[in-house]
């Protein structure tokens, strides 16, 4: 299995322009569409089809002449007639794909993503590292006015009992008042 990058490689030729012929006579190209890949994969037997088209376009062949030759050599295909792969065909066909890359190829690559990844891990640790810091501030001032609050409710409560006791008092002095009053009203005869 193919893509239009390696049919490209393989027939030097540009990708838009396989692209272009294989929409022209898709029912002549034998493709499948593999689960998990946004593309199709086109099969080795492509690559022939392919090199008649560039050739017979290259001769000034018209489209309808070329697609006769093609019905004379191939049976046409038509959605539908196009079976899916299993899942082993899938692995195979990205097992090819990843060995036919090369490995220095995916070493940077991989060796680039961890980069990034580090970066992104680095800036990461440093705005939890400030968000810690931020939290810690906070429930430091949380802590003072939780202290201020009991010390003000402690001086309420405080203010409160002085209240009440000057006020027994005041009734304890009224009343003394009012008996001396009374006694003094009694000698005096009122």
């Amino acid at each position: 299995m193919q893509t239009i990058k390696n049919i490209a490689k393989t027939l030097k030729t540009p990708s838009s322009t396989i692209s272009y012929h294989i929409q022209n006579y898709k029912e002549f190209i034998p493709s499948k569409k593999i689960e998990g890949n946004r593309w199709d994969m086109y099969e080795d037997e492509a690559i022939s089809i392919l090199r008649i088209i560039l050739k017979d376009t290259k001769q000034g062949k018209k489209r309808q002449e070329i697609k006769e030759e093609l019905e004379k050599k191939y049976k046409p295909i038509f959605d539908g007639e196009q079976e899916k792969q299993t899942e082993d065909e899938v692995r195979t066909t990205n097992k090819q794909l990843l060995d036919n890359q090369p490995r220095a190829t995916i070493l940077q690559q991989t060796a680039g993503a961890v980069f990034q990844l580090t970066k992104i891990n680095k800036s990461l640790l440093s705005q939890i590292e400030t968000q810690n810091q931020l939290l810690e501030e906070k429930d430091k001032t949380i802590t003072r006015l939780k202290e201020k609050v009991k010390s003000k409710t402690y001086k309420k409560l405080q203010l409160k009992q002085e209240l009440k006791t000057s006020e027994q008092q005041r009734e304890t002095l009224q009343i003394k008042l009012d008996k001396q009053v009374k006694n003094k009203k009694s000698c005096f005869g009122f």
